[in-house]
């Protein structure tokens, strides 16, 4: 049971982490690399108090949880601070130049 659980969770994270990968990179080589220290500052200091509540309450699956959430925030933060900033968005359409 839980390694169905691993697998659905975690391998669906890191897909989403894969298509939404480069944010990270195009946030901390731009003007606006202060984002990525404050999004890494916020996601540290929700982990501990989520990570013990969750723990607490669920168990082994509660860490999980916690890292599904904290991700998940990370990426949504990310994605809005880039179109706010540079108009990019990772599933928008582009035609091709070729």
């Amino acid at each position: 049971m839980i390694l169905i659980f691993y697998y659905c969770c975690f391998d669906h994270r890191q897909v989403f982490e894969l298509s939404t990968g480069l944010s990270n990179v195009i946030i901390a080589y731009s003007k606006k690399w202060r984002y990525e220290n404050i999004i890494s500052i916020i996601n540290i200091v929700l982990a501990i108090p989520l990570n013990i509540f969750m723990v607490n309450r669920f168990g082994m699956i509660g860490a999980a949880y916690t890292t599904l959430i904290l991700l998940v925030t990370m990426f949504v933060i990310r994605m809005i601070i880039l179109y706010r900033s540079y108009n990019l968005f990772p599933f928008q359409y582009l035609p091709s130049i070729y």
